[in-house]
Protein backbone atom coordinates (compact mmCIF):
# COMPACT_ATOMS: atom_id res chain seq x y z
CA UNK A 1 0.00 0.00 0.00
CA UNK A 2 1.38 3.12 -0.99
CA UNK A 3 -1.10 5.60 -0.26
CA UNK A 4 -4.45 5.93 2.21
CA UNK A 5 -7.25 8.24 0.82
CA UNK A 6 -8.90 9.98 4.34
CA UNK A 7 -10.95 12.41 2.19
CA UNK A 8 -14.28 12.21 2.69
CA UNK A 9 -16.37 10.56 -0.71
CA UNK A 10 -17.68 13.22 -2.83
CA UNK A 11 -14.67 14.89 -2.63
CA UNK A 12 -12.73 13.55 -6.02
CA UNK A 13 -12.18 10.54 -4.80
CA UNK A 14 -13.59 9.13 -7.85
CA UNK A 15 -11.25 11.31 -9.97
CA UNK A 16 -8.34 10.12 -7.56
CA UNK A 17 -8.96 6.61 -8.02
CA UNK A 18 -8.92 6.95 -12.04
CA UNK A 19 -5.41 9.33 -11.59
CA UNK A 20 -4.04 6.82 -9.56
CA UNK A 21 -4.95 3.92 -12.28
CA UNK A 22 -3.31 5.80 -14.96
CA UNK A 23 -0.36 6.30 -13.36
CA UNK A 24 -0.04 2.32 -12.18
CA UNK A 25 -1.66 1.95 -8.97
CA UNK A 26 -4.17 -0.18 -8.68
CA UNK A 27 -6.88 1.82 -6.14
CA UNK A 28 -9.59 0.13 -4.08
CA UNK A 29 -12.82 2.31 -3.44
CA UNK A 30 -16.24 2.30 -2.59
CA UNK A 31 -16.82 0.95 -6.40
CA UNK A 32 -14.67 -1.74 -5.91
CA UNK A 33 -16.45 -2.84 -2.58
CA UNK A 34 -19.41 -2.97 -5.00
CA UNK A 35 -17.86 -4.92 -7.88
CA UNK A 36 -15.71 -7.85 -5.41
CA UNK A 37 -18.86 -7.61 -2.54
CA UNK A 38 -16.64 -7.19 0.12
CA UNK A 39 -19.14 -5.07 1.70
CA UNK A 40 -19.80 -7.53 5.22
CA UNK A 41 -15.91 -7.12 5.95
CA UNK A 42 -15.69 -3.29 5.54
CA UNK A 43 -19.13 -3.85 7.66
CA UNK A 44 -17.52 -6.07 10.29
CA UNK A 45 -14.80 -3.19 10.60
CA UNK A 46 -17.76 -0.50 11.47
CA UNK A 47 -18.94 -3.01 14.05
CA UNK A 48 -15.31 -2.79 15.95
CA UNK A 49 -14.78 -6.53 14.68
CA UNK A 50 -11.16 -7.64 14.18
CA UNK A 51 -10.47 -7.60 10.70
CA UNK A 52 -7.41 -8.10 8.24
CA UNK A 53 -7.00 -4.90 6.28
CA UNK A 54 -4.32 -6.70 4.09
CA UNK A 55 -6.75 -9.42 3.17
CA UNK A 56 -9.07 -7.57 1.37
CA UNK A 57 -6.82 -4.58 0.10
CA UNK A 58 -4.49 -7.46 -1.57
CA UNK A 59 -3.45 -6.18 -5.20
CA UNK A 60 -3.98 -2.65 -4.29
CA UNK A 61 -1.78 0.53 -4.49
CA UNK A 62 -4.03 2.83 -2.94
CA UNK A 63 -7.34 2.75 -0.88
CA UNK A 64 -9.90 6.11 -1.01
CA UNK A 65 -13.59 7.05 -0.40
CA UNK A 66 -16.02 5.90 2.04
CA UNK A 67 -15.73 3.30 4.28
CA UNK A 68 -12.11 3.03 3.90
CA UNK A 69 -11.01 6.92 4.69
CA UNK A 70 -12.85 6.14 8.59
CA UNK A 71 -9.87 3.43 9.09
CA UNK A 72 -7.36 5.77 7.84
CA UNK A 73 -5.72 5.51 11.34
CA UNK A 74 -5.85 1.11 11.58
CA UNK A 75 -4.59 1.67 7.44
CA UNK A 76 -1.87 3.95 8.37
CA UNK A 77 -0.97 1.55 10.96
CA UNK A 78 -1.36 -1.40 8.95
CA UNK A 79 0.95 0.59 6.16
CA UNK A 80 3.44 2.56 8.25
CA UNK A 81 5.42 3.66 4.84
CA UNK A 82 2.52 4.59 2.91
CA UNK A 83 1.40 8.43 2.26
CA UNK A 84 -1.69 9.64 3.09
CA UNK A 85 -3.81 12.38 1.29
CA UNK A 86 -6.67 14.28 2.14
CA UNK A 87 -9.32 15.30 -0.70
CA UNK A 88 -11.20 18.71 0.22
CA UNK A 89 -14.08 20.32 -1.31
CA UNK A 90 -16.09 23.47 -0.16
CA UNK A 91 -18.15 21.94 2.87
CA UNK A 92 -21.57 23.75 1.08
CA UNK A 93 -20.92 21.88 -1.98
CA UNK A 94 -19.48 18.65 -0.28
CA UNK A 95 -23.15 18.56 1.21
CA UNK A 96 -25.52 19.34 -1.34
CA UNK A 97 -23.32 16.29 -3.22
CA UNK A 98 -24.03 13.76 -0.34
CA UNK A 99 -27.36 15.02 -0.43
CA UNK A 100 -28.31 14.27 -3.76
CA UNK A 101 -26.45 11.14 -4.16
CA UNK A 102 -25.36 9.00 -0.89
CA UNK A 103 -27.97 10.55 1.41
CA UNK A 104 -30.57 10.03 -1.09
CA UNK A 105 -29.69 6.35 -1.81
CA UNK A 106 -30.10 5.52 1.58
CA UNK A 107 -32.97 7.07 2.38
CA UNK A 108 -34.81 5.54 -0.47
CA UNK A 109 -33.36 1.75 0.52
CA UNK A 110 -34.76 2.92 4.39
CA UNK A 111 -37.70 3.99 2.94
CA UNK A 112 -38.74 1.45 0.87
CA UNK A 113 -41.57 -1.04 1.42
CA UNK A 114 -40.28 -4.39 3.35
CA UNK A 115 -40.15 -6.58 -0.11
CA UNK A 116 -37.74 -4.15 -1.65
CA UNK A 117 -35.53 -4.01 1.97
CA UNK A 118 -36.05 -8.11 1.40
CA UNK A 119 -35.07 -8.01 -2.35
CA UNK A 120 -32.04 -5.86 -1.64
CA UNK A 121 -30.18 -8.81 -0.20
CA UNK A 122 -30.38 -10.92 -3.30
CA UNK A 123 -27.96 -8.63 -4.76
CA UNK A 124 -24.75 -7.26 -3.92
CA UNK A 125 -23.78 -5.08 -1.80
CA UNK A 126 -26.71 -6.50 -0.14
CA UNK A 127 -27.90 -5.18 3.48
CA UNK A 128 -25.01 -4.39 5.25
CA UNK A 129 -24.06 -1.85 2.98
CA UNK A 130 -26.89 0.23 4.84
CA UNK A 131 -25.61 -0.69 8.62
CA UNK A 132 -21.90 -0.27 7.28
CA UNK A 133 -22.68 3.37 6.41
CA UNK A 134 -24.57 4.77 9.08
CA UNK A 135 -21.49 3.56 11.63
CA UNK A 136 -19.07 5.21 9.06
CA UNK A 137 -20.60 8.01 7.65
CA UNK A 138 -24.39 8.53 9.53
CA UNK A 139 -23.30 8.36 12.96
CA UNK A 140 -19.28 8.27 12.65
CA UNK A 141 -17.85 10.85 10.77
CA UNK A 142 -21.09 13.05 11.08
CA UNK A 143 -21.84 12.03 14.60
CA UNK A 144 -25.98 11.95 13.38
CA UNK A 145 -26.15 15.15 12.36
CA UNK A 146 -26.47 15.12 8.56
CA UNK A 147 -29.96 16.74 8.55
CA UNK A 148 -28.79 19.57 10.16
CA UNK A 149 -27.16 21.38 6.99
CA UNK A 150 -25.07 23.29 8.95
CA UNK A 151 -24.01 20.72 11.42
CA UNK A 152 -23.08 18.97 9.12
CA UNK A 153 -20.88 20.61 7.18
CA UNK A 154 -19.20 21.73 10.80
CA UNK A 155 -18.92 17.68 11.13
CA UNK A 156 -16.90 17.71 7.85
CA UNK A 157 -14.24 20.55 8.36
CA UNK A 158 -14.09 18.93 12.10
CA UNK A 159 -12.98 15.49 10.16
CA UNK A 160 -10.57 17.09 7.79
CA UNK A 161 -9.37 19.20 10.79
CA UNK A 162 -8.62 15.61 12.60
CA UNK A 163 -6.88 14.22 9.64
CA UNK A 164 -4.44 16.64 9.29
CA UNK A 165 -3.61 16.61 13.01
CA UNK A 166 -2.38 12.84 12.55
CA UNK A 167 0.52 12.22 13.08
CA UNK A 168 2.69 8.25 13.59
Amino acid sequence: MELIGAGCGRTGTLSLKTALEILGMPCYHMVTIIQRGDVGFWHDAAEGKAVDFRSVLAGSAAVCDWPANFFYKQLMEAYPDAKVILTVRDPASWYDSVKETVWAICKAIEDAPAYVRWLDGFFPPGRKMGPMMNVVLWQGILKGDFEDQEAAQQRYLEWNEAVKQVRV
